[in-house]
């Protein structure tokens, strides 16, 4: 599914900047990466540890 980071905004409820700024720091983290303009979930784990703590 192809989602630009506007979609992506739109579809948590904040802006742009706010989601480049998560995203950045998901990477930063580990938790994702970015390849041939797809973003790929490394740890699963992670990430759903800080929806649901």
């Amino acid at each position: 599914m192809r989602l630009t980071k506007q979609d992506i905004a739109e579809m948590v409820g904040t802006t742009v900047e706010t989601t480049i700024r998560v995203m950045s720091r998901f990477k930063k983290s580990g938790f994702i990466d970015n390849k041939d303009g797809k973003v790929l979930i490394k740890n699963l784990d992670a990430l759903e540890s800080i929806v649901y703590p």
